[in-house]
């Protein structure tokens, strides 16, 4: 009786008064404006190498739309949002080919998996990472011959796993973890231990209630020595029970800003033995006699290929942050061509104004920029990865590494700021949990800081790139292809018009200039902050702001703008219209970086060329935003996936997010609390 009422009142109020049409007037309105632009070709080219997984993943998704629509999502509790991510894990991952020998033979193909997961919710994609990145990655990438069957259970989900590396004290200094690793040479055991209440294993995906092994970061201690950090594959919980062993606690780590339903834990270990091995060993062992070998003998080396296993995740995590800012882009732009205000008799979509267009557009360059970073990753994962394998000392695996560190960064920052303005630029409606930018918002938040903080990881890449500066100092040659451009005595390229702002091959000289002139800058810094400190940690860290930060995102960008100019040149090879479109994308990209830099670099253009480059951002704001829809359009990835009630094709923003509320648990009930405001008008007597 009750559900015959509420659908009679569903029919009978706001959804009584809609009609659903296939598509929206105003939109469509919308994708007749500007340049003309061949869809399909950009969208091809926009989403290759990857476009077969992900389209896999969303296939999936739609065989059961209940289950990924998460526009209902704070509707359900954390422990139901737990329970529906462990349903969509057993609806998809079955059927994804995610096996030992498919991921041996072509290991971008988890990757594509798995960011086809995260464009629908992070949540789904984060639990499969853990699992199948941060713990079987380790293993398989520490582990020997004898930890394959690990390997292989754990790919058929045998065992489910987590990555002990974290703890509540120590985050990105991962070589001072506190949790140890006992070396008893009469069992050839070891005994693991959280000595502190801060040695805790912390923020432990899967390790609050799901994970039943676990690869854990211990300090190596064999006869009093402390030999580093290794990882060993633990055991944690009974297969059977699923109870902790003895010796392990267990918990869960609470209620987070966002991401309730990935199962974050503590895991604590008191006097816990396990078996000789246990020890991921491929870099260092203990012979029979109790010694510790390694054939790696610097103690720093040895612990950066302990990390090795983060790779794939940190990957992941960047190719998600684009998608992410793509599908806020998305929603912003299709509701910016359907809502209207203002305009006297006529109302206008308010993507019709140039503040609008001038909020978002900038975005939107930067997604494509992004995405020109997600194809340079793409197009070297699978050799690199097979590298770390073979050779880990390799110049081509640490270039991977220093490439993979500034896209990370890169990325969150771009996406982060996209999806708060995207939110602002749809006011109030973009407030409401239907719109989808509050679990973006909330879920992307962490992209700042897990797989590596933001500000902390990319000084790996700046630490390349000076490494690299300084062997030519000694007689050596830069080998990385992405290092070629560096030349110190460079002069700034000629700044006379504006119109150079608009030409590919002048942007990416001044662009090879900016990166040269922060190397420059910050070799200049380090000496003299050598000289105040005479302690090289505590030189390099009083060199990072203004310099090394810069200089590392000054080489990232450079880099996006050259794959960038590949991609539009490819374009206009197969079609001059789309290329002409995509290009002024690409100056937009490059003239809002030089129009946002905010360290000295700016200085150096005088107000007469500041001025050009905020003018021309302006006009390209207004170019590119004629196009945007159609743009959007041709890159969005399914309204199934996004499930945003303003950013559907179709345009019906109201209708959508009208039923949307209509068919939210009480909408027309009275509150449970009725009883208090009865009190409330008995309790107030004035």
């Amino acid at each position: 009786m009750a559900e015959t009422r509420r659908l009679f009142l569903i029919n009978s109020h706001i959804l009584g008064s809609f009609a659903f049409h296939k598509k929206c007037t105003a939109l469509e309105e919308y994708r007749e404006r500007g340049r003309p632009l061949n869809q399909r070709i950009l969208r091809d080219k926009f989403l290759e190498p990857l476009y077969d997984d992900y389209n896999h993943v969303w296939e999936l998704m739609k065989e059961k739309e209940d289950l990924f629509n998460h526009m209902h999502y704070a509707d359900l509790s954390r422990e139901g949002l737990k329970e529906r991510s462990q349903r969509q894990i057993m609806h998809i991952y079955p059927k994804c080919n995610l096996n030992y020998k498919s991921v041996r033979e072509n290991p971008l193909h988890k990757v594509g998996i798995l960011v086809g997961m995260l464009c629908n919710d992070i949540t789904l994609g984060t639990r499969v990472i853990v699992h199948a990145c941060l713990y079987i990655e380790t293993v398989q990438n520490l582990g020997t011959e004898k930890h394959l069957d690990l390997v292989k259970r754990a790919y058929a989900l045998k065992d489910y796993g987590c990555c002990g590396m974290t703890e509540l004290g120590h985050g990105s200094n991962v070589a001072k973890v506190e949790t140890t690793a006992t070396y008893d040479h009469s069992s050839r055991e070891f005994i693991i231990n959280s000595p502190t209440p801060t040695a805790a294993k912390w923020w432990i995906g899967a390790a609050g209630k799901t994970a039943n092994m676990a690869a854990i970061f211990c300090q190596l201690i064999v006869d009093g020595t402390n030999h580093g950090v290794h990882a060993f594959a633990v055991p944690i919980r009974d297969f059977e029970t699923h109870k902790p062993f003895n010796g392990v606690t267990l918990g869960d780590c609470g209620h987070k800003s966002g991401l309730q339903g990935i199962d974050n834990g503590f895991i604590f270990f008191k006097n816990y033995r396990v078996s000789y091995d246990a020890l991921l060993d491929k870099f260092s062992q203990i012979s029979p006699d109790g010694k510790f070998k390694s054939h790696i003998k610097n103690k720093e080396k040895r612990f950066g290929l302990m990390l090795t296993g983060l790779i794939t995740g940190r990957c992941a995590v960047l190719f998600c942050a684009e998608i992410h800012q793509r599908n806020a882009l998305t929603i912003a732009i299709r509701y910016g061509a359907v809502r209207k205000q203002f305009g006297g008799e006529v109302e206008r979509p308010i993507l019709d104004y140039p503040v609008h267009r001038y909020r978002l557009m900038p975005h939107l360059a930067k997604d494509f920029a992004a995405n020109m970073s997600m194809k340079i990753i793409a197009r070297l994962y699978n050799e690199r990865i097979k590298l770390i394998d073979r050779d880990p000392e390799s110049p081509d695996v640490t270039e991977f590494h220093a490439l993979v560190s500034v896209f990370k960064a890169l990325h969150g920052w771009y996406n982060q700021k996209a999806i708060q303005e995207c939110r602002e630029c749809c006011a109030g409606h973009g407030y409401s949990s239907y719109a989808g930018f509050a679990k973006l918002r909330a879920d992307n938040d962490v992209h700042m800081t897990w797989e590596g903080e933001n500000w902390v990881v990319i000084q790996q890449t700046s630490r390349w790139i000076l490494r690299a500066v300084q062997s030519t100092f000694k007689g050596g040659a830069i080998k990385s292809p992405y290092l070629q451009f560096i030349n110190l005595s460079s002069d700034k390229p000629r700044f006379s018009n504006k119109e150079q702002l608009k030409h590919a091959e002048w942007l990416i000289s001044l662009f090879e200039y900016r990166c040269n002139y922060y190397i420059t800058e910050s070799l200049a810094k380090l000496q003299d902050n050598g000289r105040i400190y005479q302690d090289m940690t505590v030189t390099w860290n009083h060199t990072q702001v203004h310099y090394l930060i810069d200089l590392a995102k000054s080489f990232g960008e450079l880099i996006q703008l050259k794959e960038f100019n590949n991609f539009v040149n490819d374009l206009t090879r197969k079609c001059p219209a789309t290329g002409q479109v995509i290009a002024n994308v690409m100056y937009l990209f490059a003239s809002h970086v030089l129009d946002q830099e905010t360290s000295s670099f700016k200085t150096t253009f005088d107000p007469e060329q500041a001025k050009w480059i905020a003018e021309t951002v302006d006009e390209l704001c207004d170019e590119v935003g004629e196009n945007a829809v159609k743009i959007i359009d041709a890159i969005a990835i399914p309204d199934h996936v996004i499930a945003s009630a303003l950013g559907h094709s179709d345009g019906q923003v109201y209708q959508r997010y009208t039923q949307a509320v209509e068919n939210a648990p009480g909408c027309y009930d009275p509150p449970s609390w009725l009883n208090l405001i009865h009190e409330t008008r008995k309790a107030v007597n004035l």
